[in-house]
């Protein structure tokens, strides 16, 4: 199965969520886009799970990241947990919005 390496990106200015076709020209580093890859997983509701998303599965919740050192994505638990590997969580887990429209819910743990 081939890869499939889709963006989007957050406008800064705007402060709105820009899919393609809309994203003419993802080069431009100084056009106050922040630009995030999809991870290629999907959370257990089946939505497309993008870097920056907030997930939430058991007690735990965190944002999706890419370790290079590691070259998988990864949640950010913020130290209340030990950070968690996408791929081994991602049926489990929910997103419940993204960084840059919800940094609120971001490193909550629910009880």
């Amino acid at each position: 199965m081939a890869r499939i390496i889709k963006f989007r990106a957050w406008d800064v200015q705007t402060k709105k969520m820009l899919v393609p076709p809309v994203i003419d020209n993802p080069e431009q580093s100084d056009s106050g886009w922040v630009l995030m890859q999809f991870t290629g997983l999907k959370d257990k509701k089946g939505v497309e799970i993008y870097e920056g998303d907030i997930l939430y599965g058991g007690l735990r919740s965190g944002d999706v990241f890419w370790e290079p050192m590691a070259a998988q994505w990864w949640i950010n638990t913020e130290g209340t947990w030990p950070n968690i590997e996408l791929h081994k969580n991602n049926q489990s887990a929910e997103i419940i919005g993204n960084i840059y429209e919800s940094p609120a819910q971001n490193i909550t743990i629910k009880e």
